[in-house]
Parts: C-alpha cells; structure tokens; sequence
C-alpha cells in the first residue's frame, strides 16, 4: 500500500537525519543540505533503501522513491529556474549547453532569452546507470525555434522532480505566448 503524504514527509525527514549522522562520522565535521542532497541524488536506490531500513524495514520501491524525492526537495527546495519579474514574466534566464557536460554554472554562459521564442522543453538524462528512471538525475533543457539549445536550470532532479521543472516551464511559456498575442489596449484619447 502506498505511503500517504505526511508518512512520505516523516520518513523523507528521518533519512535525512540518518544520513547526516552517517556522513558526520565519515567526514568528521558538520555537514550541509546541499551535501545530502547531492548525496541522495548520487547515491543509488538500493543504498539509500538501506539507509531507510534503520528508520522503517520494508519499505516498498515505490514509496522509496518518493521518501527520496521529498527529501532532496526539502534539502534543495526550488528548481532554479530564474523568470523575469512581473505578473506575467517574459523571459526565462538560461545557460549554454556544451557538449556532454551537465550546466558549468559559468557566468559567461547565462543568457536571457523570451519565453515565446522557446519551442520545445526536453529532459535530459545526467546520471543513469539503473534500469529505473525513477533513479536517475535529470537535467532540463529548452530549445528555441531557432534551434538554439539551452539549460533552463543549473539544478540536476531526481526522478519525477523533473516533471515539476519541467511543467514549470511550460506553464510560463504558455502565459508569455497568451499575454503576446493579446490585443493592444485601445488609447482613452481617441
């Protein structure tokens, strides 16, 4: 049976503080958010299952994923996807893809490109080794209708997280498109 929301929440929070022990004695000093969450983003689904094992035996693979899941979005919340300010944004800040490398987080490649002007919002694999994509980190990647690619995150997600991202996007790119194409206000001095 699956886990409902609050049980998912508990148990996400609980690996945290497992793991945070467990690197502690390996690493000997203090140990941040972003360090766990890189941990549970590289670390594969069947050594984090053992890590659960301490907290709740018998976890099922479904809801591990999703205690994973909760606890990098608790560790890193957010998806790094920068829009432009106002209540409708225009533009999506983004970097250069370089060839088979996930984002540089390099200055020089930050662009700002209109959200009408991207066609397609692909995911794209960055760790995959398992048979389960539910497993592997993602990367999120926009192409413009001029066939230029680009990262519209630094972040790499885990399993479904990309679909959070990912409609995100979508969702700003619809409302730029929609307020583009609305007529012009009529001037009250005519």
């Amino acid at each position: 049976m699956a886990l409902d929301d609050a049980t998912t929440g508990t148990l996400a929070r609980k690996l945290i503080s497992v793991i945070r022990e467990e690197l502690q004695k390996s690493i000997n000093s203090e140990i941040s958010d972003s360090l766990i969450a890189t941990h549970l983003l590289t670390t594969s689904t069947s050594e984090v299952a053992g890590h659960l094992e301490v907290i709740e035996p018998g976890i099922e693979r479904e809801d591990l994923h999703g205690i994973i899941e909760r606890a990098i979005s608790v560790l890193s919340p957010g998806s790094g996807i920068v829009f432009s300010e106002g209540e409708t944004p225009n533009w999506i800040q983004v970097s250069i893809v370089h060839d088979g490398r996930t984002p540089l987080k390099n200055v020089a490649d930050y662009r700002w490109i209109r959200l009408s002007t991207i066609d397609e919002v692909v995911p794209s694999v960055a760790l995959g080794a398992q048979d389960d994509s539910r497993s592997w980190g993602w990367n999120l990647k926009v192409k413009t209708n001029k066939g230029d690619v680009y990262w519209a995150s630094d972040r790499t997600f885990k399993g479904r997280l990309i679909d959070l991202a990912q409609l995100r996007v979508m969702n700003a790119i619809e409302r730029a498109v929609k307020a583009e194409n609305q007529p012009a206000a009529l001037s009250k001095h005519a």
